[in-house]
């Protein structure tokens, strides 16, 4: 890979739990963009747990506080 590539998915600011804004941080950050995002468009996403697929839906305080508690992964 070109050394000056910059990774558009962490704009060349790789985080870990190691570094600044390690990965509870970035978990936060992401989330609130997410948050941000629902707000805008006044949707949320949701979970169909049958077949595994999201599923766009109409802003919920419910999602909101699942999208709140969700879990980082090793």
């Amino acid at each position: 890979m070109n050394k000056d590539h910059v990774d558009p998915l962490t704009q060349g600011n790789p985080t870990g739990p190691d570094q600044p804004g390690g990965a509870e941080e970035q978990k936060k950050a992401f989330i609130d963009d997410i948050l941000e995002v629902y707000k805008k468009h006044n949707l949320s996403i949701a979970h169909d747990s049958g077949a595994g697929a999201f599923i766009i839906t109409d802003i919920d305080d419910r999602l909101v506080n699942w999208m709140k508690n969700a879990e980082l992964e090793d």
